[in-house]
């Protein structure tokens, strides 16, 4: 007969925080748990809640953008991520608004999903269309799942730019930075991050079309 509870070292704890935060704040979207008060009186002072780095970060920045209350530490450093490249190419009028926000989305896609890496092990098509997996792995709502699928294609179809346009629109690193380190050209690097960002609306459209709410229950009814 198995034993639960022993054995369960620090490493395996944190772990199992880490996906339940996961599959809390990532996968179900819920905000933080509310800060909790300690102390009476005078000295009575509200603690923030901190999750796990990977998810703080996705967390932190998905709070700054819908305009919610959190934490100056938290606030500001979603502010910061956005304070490179992509934010410099849109005051300069380099790139318009949809293009700004069509970066954006993609960089908290793919932190979204790099926070998540250690337990997604399967491609999007995969897990929807043939392999039962975990059900915490399937329990993801339609809009995720699309915008998922979307980042992977969108991803494959940069080529041999991968790397620099990953760069210029998930790091936020500067053009000019970037066109040096792999020896493009600032007008050649500035021309291919505005076609990705282009192509970013169309290919998530198109995971829109062929990926419905069908889809998501037909897998969730293969895993019951």
């Amino acid at each position: 007969m198995a034993v639960t509870g022993q054995g369960e070292g620090p490493a395996e704890h944190d772990a199992q925080r880490r996906e339940r935060e996961r599959i809390e704040h990532l996968v179900l979207e819920r905000p933080r748990p509310p800060a909790r008060s300690v102390g009476r009186g005078k000295s009575k002072r509200r603690i923030p809640h901190e999750l796990t780095p990977e998810i703080e970060r996705v967390v932190a920045m998905r709070e700054a953008q819908r305009g919610r209350q959190g934490t100056p530490e938290t606030l500001h450093k979603a502010e910061r991520t956005r304070q490179g490249g992509i934010e410099r190419l849109y005051q300069k009028g380099t790139i318009d608004a949809v293009q700004k926000a069509s970066a954006e989305q993609i960089a908290a896609i793919a932190e979204r999903i790099r926070a998540g890496a250690s337990v997604r092990t399967m491609s999007l098509e995969t897990r929807i269309d043939r392999t039962p997996m975990f059900d915490a792995r399937i329990r993801e709502s339609l809009a995720m799942v699309q915008a998922e699928m979307a980042y992977s294609r969108w991803r494959a179809s940069l080529g041999v730019f991968t790397s620099p346009l990953l760069e210029m629109i998930v790091e936020d690193r500067g053009v000019v930075i970037v066109a040096k380190r792999y020896r493009l050209g600032v007008a050649r690097a500035r021309r291919l991050l505005i076609e990705a960002l282009d192509q970013w609306l169309r290919t998530l459209a198109d995971a829109q079309r062929s990926v419905d709410r069908r889809d998501l229950d037909e897998a969730h009814a293969r895993l019951n």
